[in-house]
């Protein structure tokens, strides 16, 4: 690995803050051999690691900030098929070795590197999935007359770039109602204009007005790009029109200071898929030439799972342990118990966390979820609630960086159900990164002003359960700047309020909308002091949930044809909000758009004989 740099070992890149030693080549090259890359990844990896250690860029800082900020890998130039780094299809799902290795390289180096306020865990109130891993290349090849985001930013289209962007969780947007550009382009303006994207801490005055000192990094899916092509449009053109409609529901001012401040990228599968977010540090710069080896590390230390992580070798004795703790059990969806234990073992589980695996692959796999839906256009993807004894038991994380990396329950257990799942992942657009994790979680309930969710379901507070969620979008919501419950409300629901969730590829199934509304520990405080109840929280959210006739036309979706511009358009009853105590301290929640959800009892008799992580 130290051979593809042409770098000694001992050579030192900086210091980060809060951290007594320098970091050096070595260092970065161990982290890159527990992530799985291959030599020929190193300079990237290494790339990474000097924009990521330079004081200004500030990794300390936003490292260990309650925002989730996710730092993303965009790659240009020929490098990305030197090293067969994924551009088109589902570039921000499992899969793709360099995709996936190169990303986590970079997440474990800031884990081991980036000092104590980064090191245990992702620090943000919510976590975000995207944390795990974000590396992608730019698919330059799709419309030459579209210059590559490298040669705008002042490179030869023939010189191989990594631009570092730190961002919030982002947002993808599904379009499938319209091919005219305004109309896919409004909505991811909307998107980016929500009143929980614009209180944040990383604004300042501009012009007299609070707006954010801030970059939009803009992914455009390629039927998306498509459409602009065959209407005529340029990046030029996105960027002025991007900067033109972005701005605050709340006041009308221009959200972004210029045109420039829109990086967009070209990237993505045939879906009409696209993704925004909010970016907070952005660098590019060049990756060397140097010497590149093409050498495999041996097999018996390249164990690469289909997600294209690292996985635990099926070692016979590991295996024949875990297998003989589980009891007699039918196939769940074609998978048999063997199958099940041995991909557990591959996602670094151990058998206590057997129950949980099986509870959530009998829920994915109830008619009701409907498992083909897991495979399209929309990026579908699972958000696993575990409820009662057995999360505490485990000690499932419930609260800071719950959605993000650093707790083993939650990652092996959402990764085990994952690599049961990936015959269901395969999709046309973006992908997700909730395809690496699945999205486990505990739910708060001691630290919660109401009954715990599944009650709520039906079921006895002193059960344990697994409620699988499908969901279609996910976003976080930030509001530091009032204690005030209707005024937290206010911004979730407008974040909730997106037209795309008036797209058709959600109001054509059966079951009416669905929202997930994991509340942070401080909003969970404020509304418990406010003697909200949980029945309040949902009727407030009914009622102010939705955007006018108007709003929903102007994106491109269809409504009521009876119904005037002015009319408030609803998008569901007050049981469609499934409200959760998730999340650490800090002004930031999550939403998700949840299409179909099933709830499993665990059953903790599955395991006869539970064994320690120690054992294995």
């Amino acid at each position: 690995m130290l051979a593809a740099t042409g770098r000694r070992g001992d050579e030192t890149l900086g210091e980060f803050a809060y951290r007594s030693s320098p970091v050096r080549v070595q260092d970065v090259a161990a982290n890159a051999v527990m992530a799985g890359c291959l030599p020929r990844d190193m300079r990237v990896v290494l790339t990474a690691l000097e924009i990521l250690i330079e004081p200004g860029f500030g990794t300390s800082g936003w490292g260990a900030s309650t925002n989730s900020f996710v730092p993303w890998l965009v790659v240009n130039g020929p490098i990305r098929h030197d090293i067969e780094l994924r551009s088109r299809g589902p570039v921000f799902g499992p899969g793709r070795r360099a995709n996936a290795t190169i990303g986590r390289a970079i997440r474990l180096s800031l884990m081991n590197l980036a000092g104590e306020s980064i090191a245990r865990r992702d620090c943000g109130t919510m976590g975000s999935p995207y944390a795990f891993t974000c590396c992608f290349g730019e698919d330059e090849e799709d419309d030459p007359d579209w210059a590559p985001l490298h040669t705008e930013l002042g490179y030869e289209q023939r010189e191989s770039t990594l631009l570092v962007v730190v961002t919030r969780h982002p947002r993808q947007l599904v379009h499938t109602m319209s091919h005219a550009p305004e109309h896919f382009l409004r909505a991811i303006a909307d998107d980016l204009g929500t009143l929980g994207t614009l209180t944040e801490p990383i604004s300042r005055p501009i012009d007299g007005h609070d707006r954010p000192a801030t970059q939009a990094l803009v992914v455009l899916g390629r039927q998306h790009r498509r459409n602009l092509r065959d209407a005529g449009w340029t990046k030029s053109d996105v960027r002025k029109f991007l900067h033109r409609t972005t701005r605050r529901r709340r006041d009308g001012i221009l959200a972004y200071r210029s045109p420039q401040d829109f990086l967009v990228v070209a990237a993505g599968g045939d879906g009409p898929t696209s993704l925004s977010a909010t970016a907070f540090r952005c660098t590019i710069a060049p990756i060397p030439r140097g010497p590149i080896s093409n050498a495999v590390p041996p097999s018996g230390t390249d164990f690469i799972a289909a997600d294209g992580l690292p996985g635990m070798p099926l070692v016979r004795d590991r295996l024949v342990a875990m297998t003989s703790r589980v009891g007699d059990l039918p196939s769940i969806g074609g998978l048999g118990i063997e199958q099940i234990t041995s991909t557990a073992l591959e996602a670094g589980c151990i058998p206590e966390h057997l129950p949980v695996v099986v509870a959530a692959l009998h829920a994915a796999h109830d008619p009701r979820i409907g498992l083909d839906t897991f495979a399209g256009e929309e990026d579908l993807f699972p958000i696993v609630i575990v409820n009662g004894p057995i999360g505490r038991h485990l000690g499932l994380n419930s609260g800071r960086g719950a959605f993000g990396p650093g707790t083993r329950s939650n990652a092996s257990i959402g990764r085990a159900i994952a690599l049961a799942l990936g015959h269901a992942r395969r999709t046309h657009g973006l992908g997700s990164p909730y395809h690496y994790s699945s999205g486990v979680v505990a739910e708060a309930e001691e630290l919660s002003p109401w009954p715990p969710l599944h009650t709520e379901l039906g079921f006895d507070a002193g059960q344990s359960t697994v409620t699988l969620l499908l969901c279609a979008q996910s976003r976080q919501t930030t509001n530091i700047a009032t204690v005030d419950a209707e005024g937290i409300l206010r911004t979730l629901a407008d974040d909730m309020s997106s037209p795309q969730n008036y797209d058709s590829l959600g109001g054509s199934f059966e079951h009416p909308t669905m929202f997930l509304v994991a509340l942070c520990d401080d909003f969970r405080r404020y509304l418990g002091a406010g003697g909200w109840s949980r029945e309040r929280v949902q009727q407030f959210l009914a009622e102010t949930v939705g955007r006018t006739a108007g709003d929903i036309r102007s994106c491109g979706y269809r409504v009521d044809t009876q119904l005037d511009d002015a009319d408030f358009v609803p998008l569901t009853r007050p049981n469609g909000f499934l409200v959760a105590a998730i999340g650490g301290s800090g002004g930031h929640s999550l939403t998700a758009r949840v299409l179909r959800h099933s709830t499993e009892v665990v059953d903790d008799g599955t395991i006869h004989s539970p064994t320690s992580a120690a054992t294995l």
